[in-house]
């Protein structure tokens, strides 16, 4: 048949219907959050029962019903975000500021906290942009705003009712101190800095009770959560009962470490949000998750949990054919056969079999053919199958250029203007590029962030499965390859934000397009070096979390490779000052070393002396020395007593024995 124009497509007036169980529980929630603590609601089921459908209707709902005047509310979308910042503890709480700052709420005491500690934890990497942010951005104009208000913040600052408190660390005060020394400017209107700690007597958590001294750098990333719930439990109090409402989308997608996790510790975005609900008064959050959250029965917020875990099932057929007649569809022998194939079970509708079956109605009106109740009748069977059966008949609804395109894109998490255009040169699907912009009115087809786009997964997986091993595998490796060339940065000066994305692309296509597991951990070290040199430390987290679970999986938990990408990853928690998480990574990494190489193997020293470094960052020097000496013994025998990895072992020693007095 002819080639559909996505544009001719009738406008389907994609109502929300149904989910009365779920609306009013949300709607209990939100007229009685405790003045106390906060509440949390979840909604969760597989993927294509409507969750996204939901948290949209209950937005709508906030935005326009006067029942909800008092109440603020905020959205966080875990679609449109890079997966590296779903595991980095300090975006989940960027994200939630960012989803009440552009609501309206002003954030002075998180944004000065984030500030300082930013600077102790990742001072070299690029400070994020956020919204409205309270302290201010400028160039060389920041000088004459920084002198206006500097005198007046320092009279105070330097006054008894501080004295003590900041003591030497007033130069850390962003004004004058080691938040200038890069090359934008924190400007600040007069008296600001007087204000926040004249006015937020929580900021004096951040320094020592005794010496005035900032805390280390993990003290400060661990209160910044508290930081956070303090400017969102003023901003709650301050207007007659109001409260906030947090919603988040596709929550699963926090909790990446797979099989993996139970053994490398928690996901620390999670722990994040936990931390700053378990801060927060006059708070609803509620989550859009495919699984209940795993929050222990014996905490405060898993005791929240209890009774507030709605699983989502399917519609029911008087609400799914309710929504067919609004579309609308007003032949009934036609809603019947349509509701017929969505059906999972006997009396319950699968939402994205429906949509399914309404994309391919409308593809018929768009083609000029009048649909018929038989164009959609399966036979009997499971889901799985006709949902393939599904997609084959909407493929071949838009004809070869739109199908020879998608069973291409289907292999992808997700792509952008530029893989779009590769896969229409590469493989000449005959598609024009100006249908980029229009696949997203499609029901299965929706924005992803940064001006990408991403399938329905269970579409996508349904499309894939469709192709031959063949096909696969070379629609992978032409796609990987794309990638692979888009993520090659020349140094850690020309890192972008670009690079880094498509690496994550390019990693999610290796092994399917035939790399070995120790070929694939050389090739990410090399494509990953340039962002570890930059000190873009949480996105290379998030390459080496997802390198784990592939090569585990790949060559088992016990392999040196694996070890290898635990002592990659430890580094990296250790260079940002996160020695809880480091310490068992490189006690991982070492017993796996000893059980495969030997206790005597240069690859155990490296660890050895790795563990060493890290006890000695913490100041356990008693700890750290036996760890060097071993390293050393280990080194001597198998490399020569004048190696020059024995020498720098030597050192570590000496540095040791002097940072300890024993000169």
């Amino acid at each position: 048949m002819p080639l559909i124009d996505i544009d001719r497509q009738p406008e389907l007036n994609r109502v929300f219907v149904g989910r009365k169980r779920e609306l009013k529980a949300f709607e209990d929630a939100a007229h009685a959050i405790p003045d106390d603590r906060c509440g949390v609601l979840v909604f969760h089921g597989l993927g294509g029962l409507g969750k996204t459908w939901l948290c949209e209707e209950i937005r709508r709902a906030l935005a326009a019903d006067p029942n909800y005047a008092q109440v603020t509310a905020g959205l966080v979308d875990l679609r449109t975000k890079a997966d590296a910042d779903k595991r980095d503890e300090l975006k989940a709480l960027i994200f939630v500021r960012d989803a009440f700052a552009a609501a309206g709420l002003e954030f002075p005491v998180f944004d000065l906290s984030l500030a300082l500690t930013w600077e102790a934890n990742r001072s070299e990497e690029p400070f994020p942009r956020l919204k409205n942010f309270w302290l201010g951005w400028t160039t060389g104009a920041a000088h004459d705003m920084i002198g206006e208000g500097a005198g007046d913040a320092k009279d105070w600052l330097s006054g008894e009712q501080v004295a003590g408190l900041l003591g030497e660390e007033i130069g850390k005060i962003p004004f004058v101190g080691t938040l200038l020394k890069r090359g934008g400017l924190w400007a600040f209107a007069k008296g600001k800095i007087r204000y926040l700690y004249a006015a937020h007597g929580e900021l004096k958590r951040l320094h020592e009770a005794q010496t005035g001294a900032l805390k280390s750098p993990d003290d400060l990333r661990k209160l910044l959560p508290a930081m956070l719930a303090a400017d969102l439990n003023r901003a709650a109090k301050s207007g007659e009962r109001k409260r906030l409402i947090l919603l988040v989308d596709e929550y699963e997608r926090v909790f990446a470490h797979g099989g993996a996790g139970g053994l490398f510790g928690e996901d620390r975005f999670d722990r994040s949000i936990r931390d700053l609900l378990g801060n927060c008064d006059r708070l609803l959050a509620v989550f859009f998750t495919r699984e209940a959250l795993p929050w222990s029965a014996g905490t405060k917020l898993g005791a929240l949990l209890a009774g507030n875990q709605h699983r989502l099932d399917g519609l029911s057929c008087a609400e799914a054919d309710a929504h067919l007649a609004a579309l609308p569809i007003a032949d009934v022998a036609l809603r019947e056969a349509i509701l017929t194939g969505a059906k999972d079970g006997d009396d319950s509708v699968y939402p994205l079999l429906l949509e399914m079956q309404v994309d391919h109605w409308a593809a018929q009106i768009a083609s000029g053919a009048t649909p018929n109740a038989a164009s959609f009748v399966f036979a009997d069977a499971g889901f799985g199958e006709r949902l393939n059966e599904m997609v084959r008949r909407f493929l071949r609804d838009y004809g070869e250029p739109i199908q020879a395109t998608l069973s291409r894109l289907a292999f992808l998490r997700r792509f952008d203007r530029d893989c779009f255009r590769f896969v229409l040169t590469e493989f000449a699907t005959g598609l024009a590029l100006d249908v980029f912009d229009r696949l997203a009115k499609l029901s299965f087809v929706s924005p992803a962030g940064d001006g990408w786009l991403a399938l329905h997964a269970r579409i996508g997986e349904a499309i894939a499965l469709l192709q031959g091993e063949d096909f696969a595998s070379g629609t992978c490796k032409a796609l990987f390859g794309h990638f692979d060339r888009r993520a090659m940065a020349a140094g850690p000066r020309e890192v972008t934000e670009a690079h880094e994305a498509s690496l994550l692309e390019a990693q999610a296509l290796a092994v399917a397009a035939g790399m070995s597991g120790e070929d694939y951990l050389s090739w990410l070290v090399t494509r990953s070096e340039p962002s570890r040199l930059a000190a873009r430390h949480g996105h290379c987290v998030g390459v080496y979390e997802t390198a784990l679970r592939e090569l585990t999986i790949l060559l088992g938990p016990d392999h040196p490779s694996v070890a290898a990408t635990l002592n990659n990853l430890a580094l990296l928690q250790q260079a940002q000052g996160r020695f809880d998480a480091a310490l068992p990574l490189f006690q991982r990494a070492l017993t796996i070393y000893e059980k495969a190489l030997g206790p005597d193997h240069p690859d155990v020293a490296t660890t050895v002396n790795n563990l060493a470094l890290l006890y000695r960052a913490q100041g356990r020097f008693d700890t750290a020395l036996p760890l060097y000496q071993r390293a050393l013994t280990i080194k001597e025998k198998a490399l020569g007593p004048d190696h020059p990895s024995v020498a720098t072992t030597l050192n570590n020693i000496a540095r040791l024995h002097h940072a300890h007095g024993r000169l």
